[in-house]
C-alpha cells in the first residue's frame, strides 16, 4: 500500500515535490550536528595546554579530542573541532553521534582527552570527576550525600563516606560552567 502511495505521489507531484515533504524531504542528506562550546580550563590556550598525539593539529594550534558521555557513562560518540583553543579556554566543535549522525540525545557531561584527566566538568548540575570515574550533584541547601561544593570548590563528603576515607581528596582553583 505504501508503495502505491509513493507511485501516486511521483505522477501528481512529480520528484521535487514528493522532496518537498518533510519525511522525504532528508533522506539521503548528512543530519546537521549539533555546535556546543566548552571551557577546557583557566586561561587555557593553545601553547599552555597539551594533549595527547591524537589531538588535531592546525595552523592555529592544537585541538583536543572529545568523547561524548551520558550520566550513566555510556559513550554517545566523538566529536572534534578544526578550531584551536582560543584565548579563555574555549573550543567551538561539532557534535556527532558514533556513526557521525546528529545524536539523539544531548550529552550530560563532555570528557576531554587530555594528559591530566583531572577536568571539572559541569553541566546539569553534575560534577564528573573523571580520575575516579563518578559523579556527583552539587551541593544544594539540604544536600544529605556527597556533592560538589561550588563555593569551596571540592567534594564535600557524606558522612559514611567521610569516615570510610572514599572521597577523593583534591580542589580546583576555579571552577567555570559552561552549556
Amino acid at each position: 500500500m505504501a508503495a502505491i502511495n509513493l507511485a501516486i505521489n511521483l505522477v501528481v507531484l512529480g520528484l521535487s515535490g514528493v522532496l518537498s515533504i518533510p519525511a522525504f524531504a532528508s533522506f539521503g542528506k548528512t543530519p546537521e550536528a549539533n555546535v556546543v562550546t566548552v571551557n577546557i580550563g583557566v586561561g587555557a590556550t593553545n601553547t599552555s595546554v597539551s594533549f595527547p598525539d591524537k589531538s588535531i593539529k592546525t595552523p592555529g594550534g592544537v585541538v583536543p579530542i572529545v568523547e561524548l558521555w551520558d550520566v550513566l557513562g555510556n559513550q554517545m560518540g566523538t566529536a572534534s573541532s578544526k578550531d584551536p583553543v582560543v584565548e579563555g579556554g574555549s573550543l567551538s566543535l561539532t557534535m556527532s553521534g558514533k556513526n557521525g549522525g546528529k545524536t539523539s540525545t544531548t550529552p550530560m557531561y563532555i570528557r576531554l582527552i587530555a594528559q591530566d584527566a583531572g577536568e571539572v566538568c559541569i553541566v546539569e548540575g553534575i560534577y564528573c570527576d573523571m580520575c575516579h570515574r563518578r559523579a556527583y550533584p552539587l551541593c544544594g541547601e539540604k544536600e544529605s550525600r556527597s556533592c560538589f561544593d561550588m563555593d569551596l570548590k571540592q567534594i564535600r563528603a557524606s558522612g559514611n563516606e567521610r569516615r570510610d576515607g572514599n572521597i577523593p581528596q583534591k580542589s580546583y582553583e576555579e571552577v567555570r560552567h559552561w552549556k
